[in-house]
């Protein structure tokens, strides 16, 4: 299947190349050109490149680095495709296409980094030179990330909210492949299989060696919480988030929140990937398609700009403002309102990429709180947010209140789509710079899933295509 499920991109080092795979010229039947001897695996150190070239698939411009978030907000109302450089213009347009070759880098990017994780957990039971409690925290690491990008998978190429779909996809869960063009795994198995995971990843990590540039205890047991969450099972939701709230995370003060957002390893953050000038992805960064003068893709929408109350931190002009950068060089387009708090750095492009934050464990809490009828805890818990951003508390709590809380906390994270969709909600209506509306879809539409990149169905005759594409 997928042409890049079997290979492994590592980071350079002496022993271990550079994996990489090829079609034939004529033909897109998967072929290898060089696989990973496990047996080469023989020292921690070397299990260590092996997790980190997992990370630096996911820190990669096709995927984290760039493109996952803005998705999530482009496909919404938060966001917008201003034209600058034609970047997630035909996605804003709802113009989606299987042969999209960001999609095509996206689903090879994730499945790359499934690849390197599969190959650590293979060496789970191996004896290795170096210290066995590292080996088995490592292991632990591959097992939590598995489950983020077959996770992430399932919410971009699954299509659990179209109408008369129920398709999951396919979950690969050892290295080398057993099968190299699997069939979509039913979306009951992923939910098994992404628990199981999960499960196994806070076992393998003790909280006392938890370091925020890397999954960790915490984010094993924040990401369960997620997952549940998306599968509304709000006890799993709860317990798990017990076992966050030991690690002493902290809401942002209202004082520190702009600030925080310049900073690295916040008293807020439970899991971000490490960016630094080696791996920087220079231009192709998240703080240049939101708010750099070259590319500044992804604006915000007028309409998020209208959801804070007055006072809030979230909605000041240090968050949300025109992009004067990319007004002076690009004056010809029509709209420059843009995040300009969140990922700041469009110069050095350094920015960590927080994955998973103190505040969405909270926002999730209140949310489980609410679906189990415990209204007044959930009104208290979600006020916690209110109370440290400058805005009025909530007098009583509801879906929309819910959904209007992660939005403004949430926003421009990669979020607002996906909890439109677990609300079985119609993505609202927004204007676009020339006054029209934006082709956001109803709940139900086939843009409620992305299509499945053309290149992995001629490759693999098992994988069915979503609904109207």
């Amino acid at each position: 299947m997928i042409r890049n499920i079997h290979r492994i991109l590592l980071p350079m080092v002496a022993v271990l190349a550079i994996l990489l795979g090829a079609c034939g010229k004529d033909s897109l039947e998967p072929r290898t050109e060089k696989q990973l001897d496990l047996d080469d695996l023989k020292s921690v150190e070397l299990l260590r490149s092996l997790m980190d070239g997992a990370y630096k698939h996911m820190a990669n411009d096709a995927y984290y680095g760039m493109t996952m978030m803005p998705l999530g907000e482009v496909r919404a109302d938060n966001c917008l495709a201003n034209q600058s450089t034609l970047a997630f213009a035909d996605i804003n347009a709802g113009n989606i296409v299987s042969d999209d070759s960001r999609l095509q880098f996206l689903w090879e990017n994730i499945y790359r980094t499934i690849s390197n994780a599969n190959a650590v957990i293979a060496r789970e039971s191996a004896t290795l030179e170096g210290d066995a409690a590292e080996q088995k925290h490592i292991v632990g690491e591959a097992y939590g990330i598995r489950a983020l990008a077959h996770f992430d998978l399932l919410r971009l190429f699954g299509a659990e909210h179209v109408t008369g779909a129920d398709a999951g996809i396919p979950y690969v869960s050892s290295y080398p492949v057993k099968d190299p063009t699997p069939p979509r795994t039913p979306v009951a198995q992923i939910k098994e299989k992404l628990y199981s995971d999960l499960q196994a990843a806070a076992r393998l990590m003790a909280p006392e060696q938890a370091t925020k540039d890397k999954m960790n205890y915490y984010a094993a047991h924040h990401l369960l919480a997620r997952v549940a969450l998306w599968f509304n099972d709000y006890n799993t939701v709860l317990k798990s988030l017990d076992e966050v709230d030991k690690g002493f995370f902290t809401i942002m003060p209202k004082d520190q929140y702009v600030e925080s957002w310049r900073k690295k390893l916040n008293p807020n953050s439970i899991f971000e990937l490490s960016i630094t000038a080696v791996s920087s992805n220079t231009f192709s960064s998240i703080s240049e398609i939101y708010n750099g003068s070259l590319f500044g893709d992804v604006a915000a929408t007028r309409e998020v700009s209208q959801i804070f109350d007055a006072g809030d931190v979230r909605g000041t002009t240090a968050m949300i403002d025109i992009n004067q950068g990319l007004q002076m060089t690009k004056g010809h387009l029509l709209w420059f309102l843009a995040n300009v708090g969140k990922y700041p750095d469009h110069v050095n492009h350094l920015d960590n990429l927080v994955l998973m934050r103190y505040e969405e464990a909270v926002l999730m809490r209140a949310e489980a709180l609410y679906r189990l009828n415990r209204n007044a805890e959930a009104l208290n818990v979600l006020n916690t947010i209110t109370s440290e951003r400058g805005a009025a508390p909530h007098a009583a709590i509801d879906e929309d209140v819910i959904l209007l809380e992660r939005r403004r906390e949430l926003c421009f994270e990669g979020f607002r789509f996906d909890d439109l969709a677990r609300f079985h909600r119609d993505v609202p209506k927004c204007f676009t710079p020339m006054g029209i509306l934006k082709a956001n879809p109803k709940y139900g539409d086939k843009l409620m899933a992305l299509p499945i990149p053309l290149m992995e169905l001629q490759a693999n005759a098992s994988l069915k295509q979503n609904p109207g594409y």
